[in-house]
């Protein structure tokens, strides 16, 4: 476009401003997305206010262990879709071109597709217009209760039972309903994180092993965003007595002896069996003379 004078000047001017206006009117939009491991992410992704012509849709990824920016999937205006760097059948196209929404569907969620996902919009003549969205993988957790030990009767405090809520990502909130027995024993909580970010949560119940204690039941409460409803497991607190101890003791103790001298009984009976076999081969088998033979012929006779 050609300016000739002072009019014609300003009125290029007002139509380049409309035209850079419109141009940066585009905006692309998402939102950040949250899923359990194992379920399907829908990651949302639209272009509005645009009036320039749609050449391709391109969506990049990072991750912890591929921290760049790395495409996998391109859409062109016509649809076709280019999948590339190892996703291909776990994503596919969910959106709709006619109104330059470029969603996808991502299945089978996993750990490590945790990450910032780029959504790009290219358009002409301007360029390309983005946004980033973050997706955050939940993993509820594994969930235990049980004892190193059994509980002696006994005047020591020590380790009653212990709940386990592991590899959760993000930490699961691990609580105990105790009853009549809040009073009588405490609880203990310790945390571990690997390298993957998954949290493993152990709840201790502590207090002094008693008779009293024995057959109580209490309950682990275990509540996590990746469960559908918080987990109650039951537990029956199993105190061991010293005499009942002493007597398996006494028990296990008295059966070895009897064994022991089972064998020894054995063994010397063999022995002395086996002396007089030897014996009885070593002594000569005696002889008769003939005039011995004779004197008992007419003795006969």
């Amino acid at each position: 476009m050609v300016c000739y004078d002072v009019r014609t000047g300003l009125t290029c001017f007002c139509l380049l401003l409309l035209f850079f206006a419109s141009i940066k009117a585009i905006k692309v939009i998402g939102r950040d997305v949250t899923v359990t491991a194992g379920d399907d992410a829908q990651l949302f992704c639209e272009a509005i206010e645009a009036t320039e012509p749609l050449t391709t849709i391109r969506w990049q990824r990072r991750t912890k262990k591929n921290p760049t920016n790395t495409d996998f999937l391109a859409i062109t205006s016509s649809g076709k879709e280019e999948h590339i760097n190892g996703l291909r059948d776990r994503v596919k196209f969910a959106g709709n071109l006619a109104v330059l929404d470029g969603s996808i569907l991502l299945s089978n969620v996993t750990l490590l597709d945790e990450g910032i996902y780029t959504c790009i919009f290219s358009v002409f003549p301007s360029g390309s217009y983005k946004t980033e969205i973050r997706l955050r993988v939940q993993v509820p957790p594994v969930v235990t209760v049980d004892t190193d030990v059994p509980a002696v009767a006994g005047d020591t405090e020590g380790i009653l039972v212990t709940c386990t809520a592991a590899n959760a990502k993000p930490e699961a909130e691990v609580s105990w309903s105790l009853g009549a027995l809040n009073n009588t024993v405490k609880v203990q909580n310790t945390v571990t994180v690997d390298s993957e970010d998954r949290y493993t949560v152990k709840s201790n119940l502590i207090g002094t092993a008693s008779k009293d204690l024995n057959q109580k039941k209490v309950q682990c409460v275990v509540t996590h965003p990746g469960l559908k409803q918080k987990l109650e497991l039951n537990y029956t607190l199993d105190i061991h007595s010293t005499e009942s101890k002493t007597c398996w003791t006494l028990f296990i103790l008295t059966l070895v002896a009897g064994v022991c001298c089972f064998l020894i009984w054995k063994f010397e009976l063999f022995q002395r069996v086996n002396k007089i076999l030897r014996r009885d081969i070593s002594q000569p088998v005696p002889t008769v003379s003939s005039d011995h033979k004779e004197v008992c012929v007419k003795s006969f006779i």
